[in-house]
């Protein structure tokens, strides 16, 4: 039951971890971005967007769809330059 419960949440069974893997890093790194120091945290936004578009295998059209959004921002030029004004690498 607890197998069903946590690995079998997604399409292809064991790669369901992915979805929780997913869900702990967003919530760290996004609770980190509000904080007083957010500019380490914004390192890895990135990742997470690669992250939320391979959740796909899942079936996860939320996180499809939220993954490109955030790449299509990230690579905007005034956030980068709004990025790299605060010390994060793009």
């Amino acid at each position: 039951m607890l197998w069903h419960w946590l690995g079998n949440s997604g399409f292809i069974g064991f790669l369901g971890f992915i979805r929780w893997y997913l869900g702990i890093m967003a919530i760290m790194k996004g609770s980190q971005m509000l904080g007083s120091n957010p500019a380490p945290a914004f390192a890895s936004a990135r990742t997470i967007a690669i992250m939320q578009i391979v959740n796909i295998i899942n079936c996860d059209m939320v996180n499809l769809t939220l993954g490109i959004i955030t790449l299509v921002f990230l690579s905007d030029p005034e956030v980068r330059e709004h990025l790299r004004s605060q010390g994060v690498e793009t």
